[in-house]
């Protein structure tokens, strides 16, 4: 896979490209944005990890160049970052960011960064060739309606198969490619549906958000294959105790998102401490594996649903912070509670 790594501290940038060529890939460096801005549009990358904070052109504005230009299909955007702050992350997400990258670069972080990178450019891959199919079929089904060679029974079964095509592609863009369930992009707008809809109708709504207990130690004690087993095995029990309405995502790396519709806080809770007794009492494959909680529910004061993230987010520090595999609910002002 050929890499473009952008740092404007070049003995970084060469750290970055040599650990890149040691798992085996191709990689040049850019020491300042306009350098990186250039070479994206003058040679073809698979990736790109660009540093945030550079000075002329920062990385989040190359990237939301690189998604304005649609003469050239973007490389996959890493975004190198010495900062983990929610709104930080998410205004990266908005802005193009495919995934992020802590600074200083770990070459097994590095490594399980690029690993979904791989994956996920072939699924667009495989999406950009089922694209290009479905062009094909849509053209010849013009010019089989246009020569009236086919009867319409012929026609309808043809529509059939080319509605029922663009619905697997619209699920596959909304689907996290490792776990299946919804995507962090899906999420954001599922929950901001729902926020609006309980603001309209004065419902409940709460929000759970919960993280793998040391998954990083497990990673790194059983390889990043492991590790993304104990991901899909999670979904799976996330599912196993979700209700019909709840919609269940992964937030990105370890963390997991359920919207719990119609759902005060006692229910919430309730609902938590299900899951987290399921997940703990599960036959993991290599040792246990716990999950730590944290929810918040939609009040009167709350800002939308970016708060409402914002705060699961707080009460599921609070339990890491209160020895993991627990639950928190937030709680005003700026702290969380056990209930």
């Amino acid at each position: 896979m050929k890499i473009l790594v952008a740092d404007h501290d070049r003995g970084a940038a060469i750290h970055v490209r040599r650990l890149a060529e040691q798992q085996g890939h191709e990689a040049a460096i850019a020491e300042s944005g306009k350098e990186a801005w250039k070479r994206l549009r003058t040679e073809t990358f698979a990736a790109a990890i660009l540093l945030w904070q550079m000075p002329d052109i920062d990385g989040l504005e190359l990237m939301r160049r690189v998604r304005a230009n649609g003469a050239w299909t973007p490389p996959y955007m890493i975004l190198l970052t010495t900062t983990q702050s929610l709104e930080e992350r998410q205004e990266g997400f908005d802005g193009g960011v495919d995934d992020y990258l802590a600074k200083p670069v770990d070459a097994n972080e590095l490594h399980a960064r690029l690993c979904v990178a791989e994956r996920m450019l072939s699924v667009r891959a495989q999406v950009g060739m089922e694209t290009n199919e479905l062009a094909r079929l849509k053209a010849e089904l013009e010019r089989v309606t246009q020569l009236h060679e086919r009867t319409s029974e012929d026609v309808g079964r043809f529509c059939r198969d080319l509605e029922l095509a663009n619905a697997q592609l619209k699920a596959q863009s909304i689907t996290d490619g490792l776990t299946g369930l919804k995507n962090h992009r899906e999420f954001q707008e599922r929950l901001q549906d729902e926020v609006s809809r309980a603001a309209r109708y004065h419902l409940p709504l709460s929000l759970m958000m919960l993280d793998v207990d040391h998954f990083k130690l497990y990673n790194d004690s059983y390889g990043h294959p492991a590790g993304d087993e104990v991901l899909k095995m999670l979904a799976k029990v996330l599912e196993s105790q979700a209700r019909e309405t709840d919609i269940i995502a992964r937030y990105g790396g370890e963390e997991f998102a359920v919207i719990l519709a119609n759902t005060d806080r006692d229910q919430a809770l309730s609902a938590a401490e299900r899951l987290r007794l399921a997940v703990s009492e599960t036959c993991w494959p290599l040792r246990p594996v716990t999950v730590s909680i944290g929810i918040s529910t939609l009040r009167i004061l709350t800002n939308g649903h970016s708060d409402l993230v914002k705060e699961a987010d707080i009460a599921l520090y609070a339990s890491k912070g209160r020895g993991r595999n627990r639950i928190s609910h937030y709680n005003v002002p700026q702290t969380a509670f056990q209930d």
